[in-house]
Parts: C-alpha cells; structure tokens; sequence
C-alpha cells in the first residue's frame, strides 16, 4: 500500500498524463476487456492508459489506484492475446504483488528490509547500505497510512524470522503465478507461448539472465498446461 509515495509514478515516461486515462464510460473495447478479466479477481480498482511509448508487455505504474500502461498495438491482437497480456498485472494487482510490475526485485526486497526496520531497527543489518535502510525505513514510515502499519505489525514478524529470500527468485514465483493464470483465462496455450517468446523469450533478442527467464516462463506454461491442476481449474471455471 502506498508504494507509490516512495516511489512516485512517472506516467510522462509513456508520454500519458492522468487526462489520458481511459474510463469505463468511454465504452473503449480494452477498457471493456480489462474490467472483464478483473471481475474473474474480484472486485480490484486500477486505472487504465493506452500509450505508443513502445510496442511490448502491458505494465504497471503505480498511481493510486495502480494504473495500467497498454501499448497501443494491443487492439491489433486477438481476443484471447489480449486477455493474456491483461490478466498478468491483473493476477498481480489481486494479490497485491503489483509494485513487481514496476519495480526491480531489489528494489522491493529494500522496500521489505526498510518495513522490517519499523518494528525491528536492526533489521537486515549487512543485506544493503546502512545509512541508505535507514532512511529508507523513514520513507517507509511516512508512507504508510494506519490501517497498512496495523497490516505490517499484524505480518511482518514472520516475514523477519523466516530465512533470508532469493528475491530474483522470489519474484519470478509470482511471475509463473501470475502467468499461468494468464494462460489459463486466455484458453490459447499457442498464443500465449508465442507470446512470450515474442515479448520476453528466445524471439526477443534478450541475452543473459532475462532470457533464461523468458526460456524459463516459456517451459513452466508448457508443463503447467498439461498438469492435473490446470485441467482441474479449467473445469472449474467453465473451459472444459
């Protein structure tokens, strides 16, 4: 909550302001799409911005509600490509993971360790800069609103005592989740494979880590299609 007023959204980065939001009333098809893939979440705010910045994945600013920055080119694509590329920050948005569409995991792991430190000034002492966690935290402290500092003194303590995160990892997790659910509201494992070996894979021209990655999403979609839990879940919600 509230990630925004440590890290403050940059909308001029996509050449939109908050005039350009795109709302319910305008009877935009996308806007329509994203509001249907919201209701399979429940009931999720966020804000909703076509740009022509680039012409890859749809991503997260962090305005309040979480705004969704949307290529133009995502009209072009087929219904069931469209619903892929919304239902990953909408996965994350609905589980409160939205700030990885924005933020490097670094980054969130020195949002954690600077939390931590509100209840604990010692906190992931040796993990980053000591004097950058503490005034980090003060940020961190300022930001949040009461209800969020109840929220972190309420959870936090198991997050401090459980062993120290791989955050790479940690984020790619939520990645899979999130993708895999994409996949499944999409219906169409050959477009959504495709696509992320367009976007983010092995037809992205990426080299290093970020392609491992891509190669990586790529193989956990195509063993997750045929897993017992998919095929379950796709009966449950009526794809079967």
């Amino acid at each position: 909550e509230n990630v925004g007023k440590i890290h403050p959204p940059e909308l001029e980065r996509w050449g939109v302001s908050s005039r350009d939001r795109v709302t319910t009333r305008s009877g935009h098809p996308l806007k329509q799409l994203a509001d249907r893939v919201a209701g399979v979440f429940g009931p999720i705010e966020f804000d909703l911005y076509l740009h022509r910045a680039h012409a890859g994945m749809l991503e997260i600013e962090l305005t309040d509600p979480p705004g969704l920055l949307v290529p133009a080119h995502v009209a072009t694509l087929r219904e069931s490509e469209q619903v892929c590329l919304f239902a990953r920050p909408l996965a994350l948005l609905a589980r409160g993971a939205h700030a990885l569409g924005r933020l490097a995991p670094t980054e969130v792991a020195l949002l954690m360790l600077a939390a931590g430190r509100l209840l604990d000034p010692s906190f992931g002492a040796g993990q980053a800069d000591e004097d950058f966690l503490t005034q980090h935290a003060k940020r961190v402290q300022k930001a949040l609103s009461r209800r969020a500092r109840r929220a972190l003194e309420e959870h936090a303590p198991a997050f401090m005592a459980a062993p120290r995160l791989d955050w790479e990892q940690w984020a790619f997790e939520h990645k899979k989740i999130a993708s895999r659910v994409a996949v499944l509201l999409a219906d169409d494992l050959p477009a959504s494979v495709a696509m992320v070996r367009r976007m983010e894979g092995d037809l992205a021209g990426l080299r290093g880590a970020a392609l491992a990655q891509g190669i990586a999403l790529t193989h956990d979609l195509l063993r997750f299609w045929v897993s017992d839990a998919a095929f379950a879940l796709r009966r449950r919600i009526g794809l079967l």
